[in-house]
């Protein structure tokens, strides 16, 4: 890829560094319960995909099974439901269900995946 005047650029690779990865680098310190809040503003601007993005980056910063966990998987699910990604959904609402059994959010998300 040209660099463009202006443009930053990696200083070992030369290579212009887009936007993505300065937020990236930008979000490296940010907790799980700050991926959480980022995904549900995300979904509610109806960006399903950045909202699974940080529900999944949320996921990577909490104890397996806590509390968090559970709903964050719980959240991503809704967000691929929205995306029609039944397969997924029926994946994150099983886990779900295994640590929260009578939790009626995650069963109806599977039963309609």
């Amino acid at each position: 890829m040209a660099r463009t005047e202006g443009s930053p650029e990696d200083e070992e690779s030369g290579t212009p560094v887009g936007l993505m990865e300065h937020i990236a680098e930008a979000d490296q310190g940010l907790s799980a319960e700050d991926w959480k809040r980022k995904g549900g503003e995300a979904y509610a601007r109806k960006e399903w995909q950045e909202a699974a993005d940080a529900y999944t980056s949320a996921l990577e910063r909490c104890q397996p099974g806590s509390e968090l966990a559970v709903t964050c998987l719980n959240n991503r699910a809704a967000c691929r439901a929205q995306q029609k990604e039944h397969l997924l959904v029926v994946q994150d609402t099983s886990e779900v269900i295994k640590h929260q059994p009578a939790n009626a959010k995650a069963l109806l998300r599977r039963m309609v995946a």
